[in-house]
């Protein structure tokens, strides 16, 4: 007699196959026909969607293969009623169904493969669509500071190489390490540190307070100009760059590199040699090489 749990099994199992297969024909049509969609989405919205459409495909794939875990493994011939007549007529007419279950077995196996492949892929190009993209968790990036007089000799140093910058180092009570920076009228940007760890890195305009009503740092406001939100992204992407050699030169670079977006409102792009793209300056800094692009020129 079957087993009512097993069957119950086989049932979900085939409802997230049907789900499964539903998800990524509408996610490889939305691929292939990205021009029928509206003119008002904009190329972000496109890459999220997608971005969607691949997570929900491997989701549904995971709960397949967790689903299978509970399944009993099949020892010799299992009872099928008359579907055990399938494969012995060799008339192509009358055992088609049983060449349509290999059919979709196939699929599926190849549905995992290029799933896979498909988000690895949009993963390697996210970095050049960063300009829709606000990561909702921040990296950690290991860095030879954990003390808070080791930062203040590193805001020394720097300070006397870029005289025209005001730096500091502080402590929060809640045991952050906080180097500030002020450009002038241009931007202010705040990097905290919990031990050997960046936990933390905004920049805002000069106009806009780094802390909150209460007198604290505001650990995860964002910028309400989208400029600064940008600018905010490449650092993020210059800490992760640097912290493959995490030590207290690759800091000082940091705020260096930083210090360089001093001109972001009146230098031109390397490539365009344009102020503006898209009503926004260049504000792609090149962490070796120090050029200037735009985003658009820079992908």
């Amino acid at each position: 007699m079957a087993d009512p749990a097993q069957n119950e099994f086989i049932q979900q199992a085939i409802k997230l196959t049907q789900s499964l297969r539903y998800s990524l024909s509408k996610t490889l049509e939305r691929v292939a026909h990205p021009a029928d969609e509206s003119k008002e989405e904009n190329e972000g919205d496109y890459i999220n969607s997608v971005k969607e459409g691949l997570i929900s495909i491997s989701q549904e794939i995971e709960d397949l293969e967790k689903l299978a875990t509970k399944l009993k493994p099949i020892n010799g011939v299992y009872a099928l009623g008359s579907t055990l007549a399938f494969g012995l007529d060799s008339s192509q007419e009358k055992n088609k169904h049983y060449q349509e279950l290999n059919k979709s077995y196939r699929y599926l196996q190849k549905v995992n493969i290029h799933s896979n492949t498909s988000w690895q892929h949009l993963q390697q190009n996210m970095g050049q669509h960063r300009r829709n993209y606000v990561p909702k968790k921040k990296k950690v990036h290991q860095l030879a500071t954990n003390r808070h007089e080791n930062l203040s000799v590193i805001v020394a140093t720097v300070q006397r190489n870029l005289p025209h910058t005001a730096l500091s180092a502080t402590k929060t009570a809640d045991n952050f390490n906080v180097i500030q920076m002020t450009q002038g009228k241009v931007f202010k940007a705040a990097i905290a540190l919990r031990g050997t760890n960046i936990e933390w890195i905004v920049v805002k305009a000069s106009n806009e307070k780094l802390h909150n009503e209460n007198g604290e740092l505001d650990m995860w406001g964002q910028s309400k100009y989208e400029v600064f939100r940008k600018i905010t992204e490449q650092a993020e992407i210059a800490a992760n760059m640097m912290s493959a050699n995490a030590n207290e030169i690759a800091l000082q670079h940091l705020l260096k590199w930083l210090h360089g977006y001093h001109n972001i409102f009146t230098a031109k792009c390397s490539k365009c040699s344009k102020h503006l793209k898209q009503m926004l300056p260049p504000v792609i800094r090149e962490f070796r090489s120090n050029d200037i692009f735009h985003e658009q020129c820079r992908a």
